[in-house]
């Protein structure tokens, strides 16, 4: 990770940059955001290859550990770990299946109420009154971001 440190924007390290952002002006730090943005999705891309690499080795080796030394120096281990259990997706309806084995939905799972996403109740705003007043208390400006193109 050491490398990381000497990228450079205006002959000023990312590292420091990062380290005290109010020092430099926006476009600096805006250049130093960017150059973030795009080491993280390349960062993603080679951990999503590597693990799909590692995980074909360990399964064709029946493994689940590989001992390795990292960079510096220290003996490591490597583990499969098994996926989180998820719905089967070729189950299109759990409540129907769940009734057509003979047991009660609220046995597996539960009833809650779920509020309409934003779109839905943008739409519903613009009827005004008591409804914009319910829909303006209910949802409220999330945090902003940055977005560079």
């Amino acid at each position: 990770m050491n490398d990381i440190t000497q990228i450079t924007i205006q002959n000023v390290t990312l590292a420091t940059i990062g380290s005290d952002p109010n020092t430099y002006p926006e476009e600096v730090v805006c250049a130093a955001m960017d150059t973030i943005i795009e080491m993280e999705r390349i960062l993603r891309l080679y951990k999503q290859n590597m693990t799909a690499n590692l995980l074909g080795r360990m399964q064709k080796d029946n493994a689940t550990k590989i001992a390795f030394i990292d960079t510096k120096g220290a003996e490591r281990i490597a583990t499969m770990k098994s996926g989180t259990k998820k719905l089967n997706p070729a189950i299109k309806d759990p409540e129907k299946f769940i009734r057509r084995g003979n047991f009660p939905p609220e046995q597996f799972g539960e009833y809650k109420y779920v509020p309409y996403g934003w779109s839905v109740i943008k739409e519903k705003r613009k009827l005004g009154g008591d409804v914009q007043l319910m829909c303006d208390e209910l949802y409220v400006e999330g945090t902003p971001g940055i977005d560079i193109k």
